[in-house]
């Protein structure tokens, strides 16, 4: 009996030791090898239920805030398909558990960063009249970077109710940005030079639709990618969707959009269609004469 023990004994030793080795080799190369490169290759396990510390979550937290860090810092890169794009971080700080982009980042994003979605610009009204303007994004002060479990978040990716996740809580009430397009020399909100004009917003051409004044200020813009003038019996395709006149007269249109035909529409009216998307129209070209073919000029618009 005491033999076996003794071999029982070194056996449970060897293993001790071979677990310090492990363990110690892995301590000098942190954060290899749970992060290598720009590839991270680690999950954080923590306890749950009854006698178990409160603590494990914390640390849990923080270890994960630690490794993501040195995921920042051990080259990692950021892809991005066309277009602007920042990253919430400076380089002496980065955006991990516990931050937020007021703290880390700062709180106003300008054209030094976004050089074609904020660019200045300049904007050409109907009398032919030139405004200078720029362009900024502006965060909201609660983007915080938390560890949260939400019921609403866990339905959204289908999740079980208190899956724990990293990331950034929100209420329905608190804004994430906001956009603001300032004028140099601010133009006449007047809808006889505002309407029909194109402007740039946030890198993208819009046409100024229509525009309202009085109690109420409001201006509807169209994607200019996705404008065409639509031909009397003839079927156009605009932005993916087969488009045609069903009806025409001098004062109002109405379209068939994929076999769904809209109201009435004057111009600078516009319509939703079953599925979301808005049609606009531009101009109403009329011919009255019986051999004369008439055409309308409209837009489509997919509002998310």
């Amino acid at each position: 009996m005491k033999i076996n023990f003794k071999k029982i004994t070194a056996l449970a030793t060897s293993a001790l030791m071979v677990g310090m080795t492990m363990g110690v080799a892995a301590a000098a190369n942190y954060p290899a090898p749970f992060v290598s490169g720009s590839t991270a290759d680690f999950a954080i396990v923590y306890g749950t239920g009854s006698g178990v510390s409160a603590l494990d979550l914390v640390h849990a937290g923080n270890i994960q805030s630690d490794l993501s860090t040195e995921l920042g810092t051990t080259g990692s890169t950021t892809s991005t398909e066309g277009g602007d794009s920042v990253k919430l971080e400076k380089s002496s700080d980065h955006l991990t558990l516990g931050n937020s982009a007021y703290d880390v980042f700062g709180t106003t994003i300008h054209d030094d960063k976004l050089p074609d979605l904020l660019a200045d610009g300049t904007y050409t009204d109907d009398d032919n009249t030139e405004y200078d303007f720029t362009q900024k994004v502006e965060l909201g002060y609660n983007l915080n970077v938390s560890h949260f479990s939400d019921t609403d978040y866990d339905d959204l990716i289908d999740a079980a109710d208190n899956t724990p996740a990293i990331g950034v809580q929100l209420a329905g009430s608190v804004y994430v940005l906001n956009y603001t397009l300032d004028f140099t020399t601010h133009p006449d909100y007047n809808a006889a030079t505002l309407e029909t004009t194109n402007m740039r917003l946030m890198g993208r051409d819009y046409y100024v639709l229509d525009v309202l004044n009085g109690s109420t200020n409001k201006t509807t813009f169209l994607d200019s990618a996705n404008s065409a003038t639509i031909t009397e019996g003839v079927t156009s395709t605009v932005a993916e969707k087969s488009v045609g006149i069903a009806y025409i007269s001098s004062t109002e249109v109405r379209l068939d959009v994929d076999g769904a035909e809209t109201n009435s529409l004057a111009e600078g009216a516009t319509y939703k269609l079953p599925d979301g998307t808005y049609v606009g129209i531009k101009d109403i070209m009329y011919d009255s004469k019986e051999a004369g073919i008439s055409k309308v000029k409209s837009a489509l618009v997919q509002v998310n």
